[in-house]
């Protein structure tokens, strides 16, 4: 697997100022009810990643910085949680939700190869007007996976007729 690093500073700590809209918004709809205020939000949100986690599934970094509203960085998806650290999982008496770091492991790996880039090559040459939105999209991949390390500058060059 080629190996990444991120940041440990992208890893947040859940809060329960995170969950003030999904309160609020239960608050409305069912005044007084379960989830309608911070904490309960905090739980609710615990339990559903504890099951996401017991049926297979893995938290990223990207899934805590999008609950946390922090921006999400390409990186961020290949880095997480899975079943090893349900244990560990609790909210702490602050009502913080912390992924111990120790269980944080790189999920998967940046992988260009996956892809076909002969038809974003035909149309970055053509500069049809009518593809720009997939033009920017397979650029925005390709620069992800030049952040990564997965292809060169030459290659992304190439494929986008820069």
């Amino acid at each position: 697997m080629t190996t990444i690093k991120l940041d440990i500073t992208r890893v947040p700590v859940l809060k329960t100022k995170h969950f003030k809209k999904q309160a609020e918004f239960i608050n409305t709809i069912n005044p007084g009810s379960y989830g309608s205020n911070v904490y309960d939000q905090l739980e609710l949100n615990l339990n559903t990643m504890m099951d996401y986690l017991k049926y297979g599934g893995k938290i990223t970094v990207a899934m805590l910085r999008q609950m946390a509203g922090k921006k999400v960085e390409a990186k961020d998806h290949f880095f997480g949680w899975d079943i090893d650290v349900l244990s560990q999982l609790t909210i702490s008496d602050d009502e913080t939700i912390e992924f111990p770091l120790i269980f944080c492991k790189q999920l998967m790996e940046p992988n260009a190869d996956i892809f076909s880039y002969k038809r974003l090559d035909t149309i970055s040459v053509k500069n049809a007007h009518v593809d720009k939105e997939t033009i920017a999209r397979g650029e925005a991949y390709l620069n992800d996976m030049l952040e990564l390390g997965a292809v060169n500058k030459e290659f992304v060059k190439d494929v986008l007729n820069k």
